[in-house]
C-alpha cells in the first residue's frame, strides 16, 4: 500500500491556540507561526531570488556600458513580460474558475500597475536619466518582492491550512504574526536604502549624474518598501480566506481611479517629474494597503471557517453525497 501523500494528523494538531493572555504566550505563539512561516516561504522566496538575480545582475553589467542601453533594457524586462495563470479544475467547475479568474485579475493589477511607471516616466523631459534612475530603483525593490512573494505564498497556505482545520485562532495569530515580521524587514530595507542613498547606484552605473537621480529618489523608494512589505502579505491572506475579488476591486479604485490619475497629475501638470509620478502611485499604494488592513481588522474568523467548511463540502462532493443519502432514506 502506498504512502498517503499527506500525514495523519491527530489531536494535538487540530486544536486552536489558547487565547494569548500573556507575554509569555505572545512569544510563544509567535515562535512557532515563525517556524510554520518561513518551513514554507525560506525555500520559495529562494527559488524566486535566484530566477529574478538573472535579470538584476544583467541589468547591473548592462548599466555601466551606457544610459541608453540600461533604458533599453530596463524597458524590456519591467514592461515587456508576460502573466499567465491556470486554472483548478474539478466536479464544481466555475466555482473554481471565479476564484482562479478573481486571483488572476487581482494580481495583474498589481503587476500591470508598477509596469506603468516606467511607461509613464518614459515620456518625460529628460527621460532616458528619469527611467533609468527608477528602473535601478525598482531593481533593489525587486529583490525585497521576490522575498515578500515567498511570504505571500506561504501565508495563504497557512491561512487556507488553519481554516480548513477548524481553527480560526491560528489562522489569526498566523496574520498578525506575518504582517508584524514583513513590516519589521521592510523597516530594515528602508533603513539601509537611506543610508546608502549616495552608494548603491554605484553597483548599476558609474554615471555621476544617474548617481545624482537615483539618490533623490531613495527616500520614495524607502516608502515604497515599506508598503509592500504590508501589502502582499494581506494579498495572501485574500487568497487563503477566497477574497480575491473584493481585493481586486480595491485594487483597481486605488490603483488606477486614484493613485496612477494622481501620479500623472503631479508628474506632467505639477511638473515633479519622475519624483511626482512615483508619489502620486505611492498614495495608491497606501490607500489600497489602508483599506485592507481595515479589512483584515474586522474580519471574523469564526465566519470565515465556517465559509471554509462549505467550500470543502461542495468542492469535495459531500454535499452531493449527503443528498443521495437523504434521497435513499426518503
Amino acid at each position: 500500500m502506498e504512502a498517503p501523500l499527506l500525514p495523519a494528523v491527530n489531536g494535538d494538531d487540530v486544536q486552536d491556540y489558547e487565547p494569548v493572555k500573556s507575554w509569555k504566550d505572545a512569544r510563544s505563539v509567535t515562535w512557532k507561526e515563525t517556524q510554520k512561516l518561513w518551513k514554507i516561504a525560506g525555500p520559495i522566496a529562494f527559488t524566486i531570488i535566484c530566477n529574478f538575480g538573472t535579470n538584476s545582475v544583467s541589468t547591473m553589467f548592462v548599466g555601466h556600458l551606457g544610459n541608453v542601453q540600461l533604458s533599453a533594457v530596463s524597458i524590456a524586462l519591467s514592461v515587456i513580460g508576460t502573466f499567465s495563470f491556470g486554472f483548478l479544475l474539478s466536479k464544481d467547475i466555475w466555482a473554481f474558475v471565479k476564484l482562479s479568474l478573481e486571483s488572476a485579475v487581482m494580481l495583474c493589477l498589481e503587476i500591470w500597475y508598477m509596469m506603468s511607471i516606467i511607461i509613464l516616466t518614459g515620456h518625460l523631459g529628460n527621460a532616458v536619466i528619469s527611467v533609468d534612475s527608477l528602473s535601478i530603483c525598482m531593481n533593489l525593490n525587486g529583490w525585497e518582492a521576490m522575498l515578500f512573494i515567498g511570504i505571500n505564498a506561504a501565508i495563504s497556505v497557512r491561512v487556507s491550512n488553519e481554516l480548513g482545520l477548524g481553527r480560526p485562532r491560528a489562522a489569526k495569530y498566523a496574520v498578525c504574526v506575518t504582517v508584524l515580521q514583513s513590516l519589521l524587514i521592510g523597516i530594515v530595507c528602508m533603513i539601509v536604502i537611506l543610508i546608502t542613498k549616495d552608494y548603491f547606484s554605484v553597483i548599476f552605473t558609474s554615471n555621476a549624474e544617474l548617481q545624482q537621480a537615483v539618490a533623490k529618489l531613495a527616500f520614495l523608494l524607502g516608502i515604497t518598501m515599506v508598503l509592500n512589505s504590508v501589502q502582499p502579505v494581506i494579498s495572501g491572506v485574500a487568497i487563503g480566506g477566497g477574497w480575491q475579488g473584493l481585493v481586486a476591486y480595491i485594487n483597481l479604485g486605488c490603483y488606477y481611479v486614484f493613485g496612477l490619475p494622481l501620479g500623472f497629475l503631479l508628474g506632467y501638470k505639477a511638473n515633479w517629474g519622475v519624483k511626482g509620478i512615483w508619489g502620486g502611485m505611492i498614495c495608491g499604494t497606501a490607500l489600497q494597503t489602508l483599506l485592507l488592513l481595515i479589512v483584515l481588522y474586522r474580519t471574523n474568523w469564526n465566519k470565515e471557517v465556517e465559509q471554509s467548511s462549505e467550500r470543502m463540502k461542495k468542492w469535495g462532493g459531500q454535499n452531493v453525497e449527503d443528498e443521495k443519502i437523504a434521497n435513499n432514506r426518503i
